[in-house]
């Protein structure tokens, strides 16, 4: 005869969930192993863990989410930032220019390779043969 079935107090199992536990820790809570806690879940519920576990852990993620907000609104900047980046597409962007009297027409390998070992930036202008045709009409 096996061990006696533990009490599964299901409220507390969604809390767990909501909290994002697994069912590994939600059977540690319970003194139990993960297959009993299967067995109950497809007693009670008629299904497995996994799906009965699915819609708890998104009310998690839905009040974890409210919590940020909620904070990112009372000037949290952290969390302000994440939020600007996450749902509003910002990002940071540093950009460096630096100002040459210098113009090259034509940038070879050799002075890539000099301006690397440099430590030096290089801006490339780019320009389609079409382009040079237009000019060369002027």
């Amino acid at each position: 005869m096996g061990r006696p079935p533990v009490p599964i107090d299901w409220d507390q199992v969604d809390k767990l969930l909501a909290i994002q536990c697994t069912a590994a820790e939600v059977s540690a809570f319970f003194n139990c192993t993960t297959d009993a806690l299967s067995d109950h879940t497809q007693r009670k519920h008629g299904t497995t863990f996994s799906e009965y576990a699915r819609p708890k852990r998104l009310l998690g993620h839905a009040s974890l989410r409210r919590k940020q907000y909620e904070q990112a609104m009372k000037g949290n900047t952290t969390l302000l930032l994440w939020l600007g980046k996450q749902y509003l597409n910002q990002a940071d962007k540093i950009e460096q220019r630096v100002a040459s009297e210098h113009t090259v027409k034509h940038v070879t390998s050799a002075h890539v390779r000099e301006a690397l070992a440099l430590d030096q930036f290089i801006e490339i202008e780019v320009t389609h043969a079409d382009d040079n045709k237009d000019n060369d009409k002027e």
